[in-house]
Formats: structure tokens, sequence, C-alpha cells
């Protein structure tokens, strides 16, 4: 018997029910952070910009909404209180920091999601695909956004 053989007996062997169960674990948490990053790139830079008319202090202000976020998504429901913007809070900043950051989100997910699974070390690159659709409707009524199931 070879090292390979050896090997490759030692492996664990998943089962497909499980594997196919575990595929989408961890869509909204990566989609959420990789949203993050985006946002933060200099590609972005011009949009945020833009849309706070070069106020550099509201630039600011949503650099470190965007740090403060990072690690808070984990999940369909802390993704999706990202994008929901409350109507009743007083916080007009806030508003502005969530508008901006649904949008944003909305232009990765149509434009960059599929570059970005093809070269990242994700290794359930189907199951982001798949989830992808998902996730873009749910960016239009988020509200509605309980599970990756369509």
């Amino acid at each position: 018997m070879c090292i390979r053989d050896r090997f490759i007996s030692k492996q664990k062997k998943r089962d497909p029910e499980v594997h196919a169960s575990l595929s989408g674990k961890n869509v909204p948490k990566n989609f959420g952070k990789q949203i993050v990053i985006f946002a933060q790139s200099a590609l972005c830079k011009p949009q945020v910009e833009k849309y706070f008319d070069n106020d550099k202090e509201k630039v600011a202000n949503f650099q470190t909404y965007l740090d403060q976020i990072k690690d808070k998504i984990t999940s369909i429901p802390t993704l999706r209180d990202q994008w929901i913007v409350p109507e009743n809070t007083s916080n007009l900043l806030m508003k502005e920091n969530k508008k901006l950051f649904r949008s944003l989100s909305y232009i990765f997910l149509e434009f960059y999601a599929i570059r970005w699974i093809y070269n990242s070390k994700v290794s359930q690159k189907q199951a982001h695909i798949q989830h992808l659709k998902t996730l873009k409707n749910a960016i239009q009524n988020p509200e509605e956004f309980t599970c990756l199931k369509q």
C-alpha cells in the first residue's frame, strides 16, 4: 500500500446528506463580510463620497459603521438587520449608512459576487452561486428574508 492510498483511506468520508445540509451554512456570513470589505475598498470610495456630497465627517462615520458591523454579520438575521432601515428612528446618519450599505450590497451581488466566489478560498462555491439570487431578492425586500431556501 503506497502513501497516497493510506492517506486517502484515513480521510473522513462525508455523508452526502450531511454535506448537502451544511452547504449553505456560512453563505450569509461569507457574503456579509465580503460586502463590507467591498464597501471599504477604493472601488467604492467615489460612490460613498458622492452619496455624502464629499462630507468627510459622514464618510469617516460610514467607515466606522462598516468596521463595527464587519464582525457582527454572522447569520441571516444579522445581515438582514443591516439592510433594514428603521422608519421610527431619529438617527438620520444611521438611516443614511444603512441605505448606502444596502445599495453597495446590491452592486456587489450584481456585478462582483461571481468573480469573488471563484477567486476566493470558499469551498462551497456551488452553494454560494445557488444562493446568490436569493440574496439579490432579499435586498429588494429584506423584511421577508428569513431563510436561504427559495
